[in-house]
This record gives C-alpha cells, structure tokens and sequence, in this order.
C-alpha cells in the first residue's frame, strides 16, 4: 500500500471499496476492509443482533478500576503481556460470554511503555475494555 496511490480491495469476486490507501484505511466501507488493513478488536453493541463495533489496538482503553468502567465496552482478563523496548503489547480475553459454546473471543491493546507501567497490568488481572474510536457496521446488510 505504500507504493501504491489507489487500491482495490475485492472479498469472494466482490469490490468492497476502491480509493487511495490512507482514505481506505480511515474509512472502511465494510467490516472484511476494516478487518483486511490491520488488527481489529470487536465490540458488541448494545441493542443490536447485526451490528458489531471495530476498533484498533491502539484506540481501545483498557480501564483497571472496574468501577469507573460502568456498562461500557467489555470486561476482559489480561492472558499476555509483551512489553518491549518503548511500547506494549496486551493480550486479552473476554470474560461473562453469554453463549456457553461461543468461542472466545480475544482482544489486543497497543500501549506506550508509560500507559503500560502506569496501569500496573499483570497476566490474569479482570479489567475492562474501552474503543476509545468505535466503527459500527450492520453484518446484516454484508450478507
């Protein structure tokens, strides 16, 4: 993409989005080209059945006091950490599935080596997950 001054993005023989790469990558006409250009945290949405939340590792929070979480984004255990050199990297699962044979569903978070050390994380501890940048899409309709 960075040879490139427009790109076209095709999912099973069908253009998804067409448009120069910086353009595509802030604003994906669907889930498959938000999730095709890079990480991608998915967030349920309250109140819908088809529409799911995207949002990059580095523009998901993590919040250590559960009680200033509130019923925003996601509760999650910390299962990795990599810590190198002037950043992070955390690996997360999510916790209170309401499907008992869902798969889990994992999450990563990008932080700098101040944000990391100021929370303290360890593997194992609950926090909970914020997009601090959320993009909806409607799967429904991507069918």
């Amino acid at each position: 993409m960075e040879v490139s001054d427009r790109i076209v993005l095709i999912n099973q023989g069908q253009v998804e989005q067409v448009g120069a790469p910086d353009e595509v990558y802030r604003n994906p006409a669907s889930s498959f080209v938000y999730s095709f250009l890079g990480s991608a945290n998915r967030f349920p949405l309250a109140g819908s059945d088809s529409a799911v939340g995207y949002a990059r590792p580095h523009e998901t929070t993590i919040v250590t006091d559960l009680g200033l979480a509130g019923n925003a984004g996601v509760a999650a255990r910390v299962s990795r950490i990599h810590a190198f050199g002037s950043s992070a990297r955390v690996e997360l699962q999510a916790q209170h599935l309401t499907d008992s044979k869902a798969a889990p569903q994992y999450y990563e978070v990008e932080l700098t080596r101040q944000e990391f050390e100021a929370l303290q994380l360890t593997e194992g501890r609950p926090v909970h997950l914020v997009p601090a940048k959320l993009r909806s899409f409607d799967l429904a309709k991507a069918a």
